[in-house]
């Protein structure tokens, strides 16, 4: 639940056209959103509630919200994401 709010707060307060806001400082947040995921994806018998599709989905539309934004700025190159998970 930490994360999903954590998301929804970037999301309010984080606007893309906003100056400062360019390539680097998006990628910067892809990394942390896949990081959110996986860390999210892989530690479910921790939590009381367990791992929720709908709370991975919403990391995940996220994700896909920002990469668009980075190709509509004309970002260089969005990162890929790592293979070693």
């Amino acid at each position: 639940m930490k994360h999903a709010l954590t998301a929804l707060l970037l999301i309010l307060f984080v606007p893309y056209g906003a100056a400062g806001a360019g390539c680097p400082a998006m990628a910067k947040e892809l990394q942390a959103l896949r990081l959110e995921y996986h860390a999210y994806s892989t530690a479910a018998s921790g939590r009381s509630g367990g791992t929720t599709f709908d709370d991975l989905t919403k990391i995940l539309d996220r994700i896909v919200e920002l990469k668009n934004a980075m190709r509509k700025a004309g970002c260089p190159k969005i990162p890929p994401r790592s293979n070693s998970r």
